[in-house]
């Protein structure tokens, strides 16, 4: 369960940050300054903004390998017609249909990793997962640039793009959800009811966590054109 969902998060941040790497071609074959090649690149996280606590109360009700699995089909498709298209706008719609799509990684990988984890070792089964993020930027940083310049975008996005359609038939053959109550006796314990209710200390870890990641992405997506230039 560990790699599964370990290759899961690799494939949706080599789609959701490996787009960075294309700004150099954005720019230097489409004409666009560095303004509106963020704009683009931007496409598949703002996909993710939209669609992450969704994705989670799906998990929450459907399981981890549903979400997993179609939220990587759907990433592999937006990414194909991405690959394929020609046109900026429409280029945009489809990376940040991949990145709402991508998103389920991030609401089901971590679950299935804690799930399946006694508490005592989700610490270190958490760490590895969470590697799975810089080693897909890193994947991508590797491959895409080298691609995009000699063959087009659209061979650069094939990366991605194959990658989480390896990981939707894997999690699809190979997840399993963990263990929980049923629906009927979590509501029987309380175990449904809105934790942001009786204390505001999530909305505060929520708040300070988001104020790291900001800066994280920022450096991520622009540390290329700031090495070349």
């Amino acid at each position: 369960m560990l790699v599964l969902g370990m290759f899961a998060q690799t494939s949706q941040a080599a789609f959701v940050n490996g787009v960075a790497f294309l700004i150099p071609t954005l720019r230097d074959d489409r004409g666009l300054d560095l303004t509106r090649s963020g704009v683009i690149v931007a496409a598949p996280t703002l996909g993710v903004v939209f669609t992450m606590i969704a994705w989670g109360a799906t998990a929450d009700r459907y399981g981890e390998r549903l979400v997993l699995t179609l939220g990587m089909i759907a990433t592999a498709v937006a990414g194909a017609c991405a690959a394929l298209t020609q046109s900026l706008p429409v280029l945009w719609l489809f990376l940040f249909l991949g990145g709402a799509a991508a998103a389920s990684a991030n609401a089901a990988s971590g679950r299935v990793v804690v799930g399946w984890f006694p508490p005592q070792r989700r610490g270190l089964a958490m760490g590895i997962r969470q590697m799975s993020i810089p080693l897909g930027i890193a994947i991508t940083a590797l491959t895409m640039p080298a691609l995009a310049g000699t063959y087009g975008i659209g061979a650069a996005l094939a990366v991605p793009t194959i990658m989480c359609a390896i990981a939707a038939a894997a999690c699809g053959f190979g997840v399993r959800n963990p263990p929980r109550p049923s629906r009927t006796s979590a509501e029987g314990t309380a175990l449904l009811a809105n934790p942001y209710r009786r204390t505001s200390s999530l909305a505060r870890i929520h708040a300070a966590s988001a104020l790291l990641v900001v800066p994280q992405y920022t450096v991520w997506t622009f540390a290329l054109v700031w090495l070349m230039t």
